[in-house]
């Protein structure tokens, strides 16, 4: 199963650069979690490199800048905040582009360090939500953006709430110590008590 996860998860990230953010925090996973994580991240830089190689070769320059650059747009426009902004504000008093580009990257970065810093225990369902929530901060603080572009952060979600509802299984029960019997008193007509258990004791020699 770790096998195929990554080829299927490397599969991912050949078609759709989205798919690179949810792989840090899988790998951040089972490395908490005393996963094979460097099985599971060398599967997927194999495969990866295999692949692309060829196009990096063919054209370095290209291939860098559709890989590395997010957003190539230069202007403002679809579902994001600054959108949102510019309808209110006007184009004229928008900031550059570049600009927003930096406050992007730099909340987006912030959050990533948190996410990876935050300690405690880490489930599955966790590293799924972690990895929407950047995706989300990415496309909303976005420059130029598609309602298609939010699919791949409602899928993440559902994932991470299908994973979240899966409970553990169940702990075996743990008997019950016995009571410790107590000791009789000795007393005529002292028989047991109720929560006591009453000790007898053979008569050693006695003769019929």
């Amino acid at each position: 199963l770790i096998v195929a996860s990554a080829l299927v998860c490397s599969w991912a990230i050949l078609f759709k650069q989205f798919a690179w953010i949810v792989v840090p925090f899988l790998l951040l996973w089972l490395y908490r979690n005393k996963g094979p994580w460097k099985l599971w991240g060398g599967i997927q830089a194999a495969l990866f490199t295999v692949v692309t190689v060829p196009f990096l070769i063919a054209d370095p320059g290209r291939f860098l800048t559709n890989v590395l650059i997010l957003d190539s747009h230069r202007n403002i426009w679809g579902l994001n905040v600054w959108a949102s902004f510019q309808r209110y504000l006007g184009v004229d008093t928008m900031p550059p582009v570049g600009l927003l580009h930096l406050i992007q990257y730099a909340i987006v970065a912030a959050v990533a360090f948190y996410f990876f810093r935050k300690g405690g225990p880490l489930s599955l369902a966790d590293a799924v939500f972690r990895a929407a929530a950047i995706l989300f901060l990415l496309i909303f603080l976005g420059t130029w953006t598609t309602s298609p572009y939010y699919i791949p952060v409602v899928v993440l979600l559902l994932a991470a709430a299908a994973l979240n509802g899966a409970s553990p299984p169940a702990a075996a029960p743990v008997p019950a110590a016995a009571p410790h019997p107590a000791p009789s008193s000795g007393r005529a007509g002292d028989g047991p008590r109720p929560g006591r258990t009453a000790l007898t004791h053979p008569v050693v020699g006695q003769s019929a």
